[in-house]
């Protein structure tokens, strides 16, 4: 999300809506890892990647669609798909990416996060109930569980 921030920003502040594809899972060989995000704004402008170019067309649509309304969702891509040929996701892998609306109130907290190199995560909700839903979190992040010690 990093590298596409700057355009989120400027298409939110001239009032476009967004909508964000994000990779959330892989399995097998795929060119990007989760956390790659691809952005549409309601102009019809485009920032970021989720494959390096084979899969973004099926993203853009799908991005187009929330736009126009549509719910937010999860796609996935493969060659186990009958799609995947289709989208061009030839690498052997599967991907997952969730398409969303961008909540702008978020951007400007994000970016001076981000500015300020202070940790910082922008999570969307991806049950059914509230699909979408986004929240930053910030600070450390404690570990959820203690360390295991391996017995030698």
């Amino acid at each position: 999300m990093r590298d596409i921030l700057p355009h989120l920003v400027r298409w939110t502040d001239e009032g476009h809506a967004v909508a964000v594809g994000s990779v959330i899972a892989r399995i097998g060989s795929a060119p990007r890892d989760p956390g790659a995000a691809l952005a549409v704004s309601a102009s019809g402008e485009v920032a970021g990647s989720v494959t390096g170019g084979c899969v973004e067309p099926a993203v853009i649509r799908e991005a187009t669609e929330v736009l126009n309304g549509s719910p937010g969702r999860i796609c996935r891509y493969g060659l186990t798909d009958d799609d995947g040929f289709d989208v061009g996701l030839s690498c052997g892998g599967t991907i997952a990416v969730a398409v969303y609306p961008l909540d702008r109130a978020l951007l400007a907290p994000l970016g001076e996060a981000v500015a300020h190199d202070a940790p910082v995560a922008l999570t969307v909700r991806l049950a059914e109930q509230g699909f979408g839903e986004q929240r930053l979190v910030s600070g450390e992040v404690a570990p959820t569980c203690d360390p295991v010690e391996s017995a030698a």
